[in-house]
């Protein structure tokens, strides 16, 4: 699901992520039109020294970049939005010498306003890098005003369904610990729990980045994600058959007994 703005959200077959460097990936929620802006801003500070300098960079390094550039971003915003019809900047509306002279009512009014604005994005920056002396997985999520590292929870999740898909990977004790075939099938399922939020798209893509940064990404109508799909579609009917058969015994050796426990 593609979000331009606050007003138009719609299916279109284009992915929601894309790669930093050879190693490290970028997804994001919310407005595409706000993410490009902040992905091509990145991609041109990656790559100013060239590629062999670009694939140095940490996920860290492209999660602390990313950040930066939605700062600026949002100040950008700021300034034209909430203090340009007043003739005023942000440095100006911080310098103590220009500020005095503007009301405190409408001090506090645009005060207000600035800490209330928020970018329409959110984003998960991945990958891998030798940071810790060998190479592993990171995974960072930025929200809203902040940059959080996951990596000990060993997942992340964005959007308006990463409530639903979180309590999925909660409820199966998820951890960065798990097998690639574990994590495929629960991120997954994941998301397509994330699908009952309305607005959320029920396109999947995949990718997976190995422990040596090989990058390899399946769209949704990739073979790959089909399968993955289809066994999706067959846990989904043994789900609902074991429900029936649950509801059956409770009928049977709860219900039928509730009057002699009284």
């Amino acid at each position: 699901m593609i979000t331009i703005g606050d007003e138009f959200a719609f299916s279109q077959p284009l992915t929601k992520s894309a790669p930093v460097t050879e190693s490290i990936m970028v997804m994001y929620s919310d407005d595409s039109a706000i993410h490009a802006e902040l992905w091509y801003a990145l991609r041109e500070e990656v790559y100013k020294d060239g590629e062999e300098a670009a694939n140095k960079w940490t996920v860290k390094d492209a999660a602390e970049a990313y950040f930066r550039h939605y700062l600026a971003a949002r100040n950008k915003r700021i300034e034209s939005e909430i203090l340009g019809p007043f003739s005023l900047g942000m440095k100006d509306f911080t310098s103590k010498k220009k500020n005095k002279n503007i009301d405190d009512t409408l001090a506090k009014s645009l005060t207000k306003k600035i800490r209330d604005y928020y970018l329409a994005i959110q984003v998960i920056i991945c990958g891998v890098d030798s940071t810790t002396g060998t190479r592993h997985g990171h995974i960072y999520a930025v929200r809203d005003m902040f940059i959080s590292c996951e990596d000990t929870a060993g997942f992340a999740a964005i959007g308006i369904g990463a409530g639903l898909a979180t309590s999925q990977l909660v409820s199966t004790q998820h951890s960065k610990g798990a097998s690639l075939a574990d994590t495929l099938f629960l991120i997954y399922r994941a998301k397509k729990r994330g699908e009952l939020a309305p607005g959320v798209g029920i396109e999947s893509d995949i990718f997976v980045i190995d422990q040596e940064g090989h990058l390899a990404v399946y769209h949704d109508k990739n073979p790959t994600v089909r399968q993955l799909d289809k066994i999706y579609q067959e846990y989904l009917e043994r789900e609902e058959a074991a429900i029936e058969i649950a509801n059956t015994y409770t009928a049977m050796e709860v219900v039928a007994n509730l009057d002699k426990a009284v």
